[in-house]
């Protein structure tokens, strides 16, 4: 009988106290573009569907609230607002091949 040891996988990796840790493998100036992306497009939604849908109607302070949750719900797939034109369903589409290139594990981090 041969004795042997499982040394099993592990991983070294210098220990970071920062809650902000998830921010570093990008820099700056992409965080910032993707914030204003996110921005823009909920705002073309709601401009391309205000006019038309029920979902996008309110108060200010709801549409607001619509707009950014729409946006961020996009990224989830978790949306719960219909689109009922094409043109909206356009802009998502490009927004949705944005997110899987941010999301992508091939897309080159840099730090900056």
């Amino acid at each position: 009988m041969l004795a042997f040891t499982d040394i099993g996988v592990g991983t070294v990796a210098p220990l970071s106290n920062s809650m902000w840790i998830f921010l570093e493998p990008l820099k700056r100036s992409i965080w910032v573009t993707t914030a204003c992306f996110f921005i823009l497009t909920g705002f073309v939604i709601w401009v391309v569907e205000h006019a038309v849908n029920e979902n996008f109607q309110g108060s200010p302070a709801q549409q607001i609230g619509t707009v950014l949750w729409f946006s961020f719900s996009t990224l989830v797939y978790a949306h719960r607002q219909k689109l009922l034109t094409n043109l909206s369903r356009f802009v998502i589409t490009i927004w949705m091949f944005v997110v899987l290139i941010i999301t992508s594990p091939k897309f080159e981090f840099t730090h900056g």
